[in-house]
């Protein structure tokens, strides 16, 4: 049990390749329960990315084999995905809300 974050953000100097990104991870383990938020973000001076997903009610345990453990969490998420640039608009991929079942593995 227990949470455990993680946030790192670079920016570059101003003109014209000026941008930012930052990326930002939340795991939450409670008994019988957990929440996960894995959110990276890139904000170009002519563009911007954002990648999220959001775990609120997983289950998750500890597997182990011979060499190492690692926490598998499993259940419900939303991902939101885009990539948008000034002159050529949004991807042709654009996920907002997207349920769907995932498995995440942390060595």
């Amino acid at each position: 049990s227990g949470c455990y974050h993680f946030h790192q953000a670079e920016g570059h100097p101003e003109g014209y390749s000026a941008c930012g990104s930052s990326l930002t991870c939340i795991l939450v383990l409670e008994p019988g329960k957990a929440g996960l938020l894995h959110r990276f973000k890139v904000d170009h001076k002519r563009a911007e990315e954002l990648r999220q997903l959001v775990m609120t009610d997983a289950q998750w345990c500890v597997e182990s084999n011979d060499l190492h453990k690692e926490v598998r969490i499993s259940g419900p998420a939303t991902v939101d995905y885009f990539r948008c640039h000034e002159q050529m608009g949004y991807d042709r991929l654009r996920l907002t809300d997207c349920k769907c079942y995932v498995e995440v593995t942390i060595p």
